[in-house]
This record gives structure tokens, sequence and C-alpha cells, in this order.
């Protein structure tokens, strides 16, 4: 009898484990986000350009910038481009556009005015430095650069042409694109100079955050 009852429990056994599995689904998802670096930078609060063909003292506003007394032929104060972006270096593509009005118009391959010349010529050139700060460009050679501005749009680029490359701001500092005019003028135009006669320039900026390595040099230095 107890044989039979242990043969039973057995064979139960076997149909138990002959059941099958009932298969189970759970789901799992993962949070998704990215880190990007939120681009931060502030333009110029004013870029003063001011033709000054008969070599006239400035006797403007100290608050413009401009050394007072100052006699150059064109008159600029320093300004800056503020880059305020964290954790990422900054390409920043930059084109400008010198633009005459009135009868000035502008010389785009002279370095200075020809005494034969009687147009109402201006040479005008922009400085412009990388490691300055918001009120000065930079004192060394390799960190700044000057371009004739021809009036076509042109690129403020690097040494080796290319797009600048500015550092990461931190917490405690901002990194800086400096700028600055120059030239020189007719002082002898068969029209005289009038107040209408004007120069110029509009600037165009592109940023986008990068991984390229940050620009150290702007020209060979002199």
């Amino acid at each position: 009898m107890k044989k039979f009852v242990s043969l039973g429990f057995a064979l139960v056994m076997c149909l138990a484990l002959m059941i099958p599995a009932i298969a189970t689904e759970e789901t799992f998802e993962t949070e998704n986000s990215a880190l990007v670096p939120t681009v931060e930078v502030e333009l110029p609060s004013s870029g003063l350009v001011i033709l000054n063909p008969y070599g006239m003292q400035y006797t403007g506003n100290a608050m413009d910038g401009i050394a007072a007394n100052a006699t150059s032929q064109i008159l600029s104060n320093i300004f800056a481009l503020t880059n305020k972006t964290k954790g990422a270096p900054l390409k920043v593509t930059t084109t400008v556009t010198a633009v005459a009005e009135g009868n000035a118009s502008l010389d785009p391959t002279n370095t200075s005015i020809a005494s034969t010349d009687k147009a109402n010529s201006v040479i005008l050139s922009l400085t412009y430095s990388i490691k300055g700060s918001a009120t000065a460009l930079s004192t060394t050679a390799t960190e700044k650069k000057t371009l004739q501005l021809t009036g076509s749009e042109q690129n403020l680029q690097d040494k080796d042409g290319k797009d600048i490359v500015l550092a990461a701001a931190t917490e405690s500092a901002n990194t800086y694109l400096t700028f600055q005019f120059s030239g020189s003028a007719n002082t002898h135009p068969e029209t005289p100079w009038t107040e209408d006669d004007t120069v110029g320039a509009t600037f165009v900026f592109t940023f986008e955050p990068t991984t390229e390595t940050v620009t150290t040099a702007l020209s060979a230095g002199s």
C-alpha cells in the first residue's frame, strides 16, 4: 500500500514539473538628458568711429572712451564682445563690412593718402585682439591683428585663417574679443569735408560651443 502511495506522489510531482512556466514582463525606462553649454554673450554697448580729417582736438565726453584732446584722423573707443559661456570654448564667426557715407570713400588698397589724391578718401583699419579686456586690447603682438577694411564683407580670423575660438568663461572671469578702429583721411580733398561725411562698420557674429582648440595667436607678431 505504501508503495502505491509513494508512486502516486512521484507521479504528482512529475506532472507538477511538467506544467509550463507563465512568462512575465516588466518595463524600465532610463531618464534621458543632454548636458550642453548655454551660449551667453554680451555685445558691445557702443562702438564709436569719428572721422576727424582736419586733426581737430577731441573734446567729447570722457565716458566715450576716447582720450581727451586726441587728434587722430580716425577716433575710436575700445569696445568688446564679452563671452560669458561656461563649460566649453566658444567659436565666434565674425564678419565686418565697412561703410562710408556722404562724400567719404574707402581706399581699400593704399596704406597712405597720396598727395595727388583729390577725393574724400579714408583708409579705415580695424584692430582686434584676444586675451584683452572689455576696455583694453592685448599688449602681446601675436594676440592682436589689424585689418584694412575694404567696404566688402571681411572675415575676422586667426593667423591660420580660422574662426576665432574664445576660451570658456569661468565663475570669476569672462573672455573677450576686443576691437578698435584707426586710420587716416585726405586733408586736401577737392570737395571740403562736411559733417555728413562719415565712416563706420557693421559686424555680424555667429556663436557655437566647440571642442576645437582655443585661439592663442591672431598674427605672427612683429
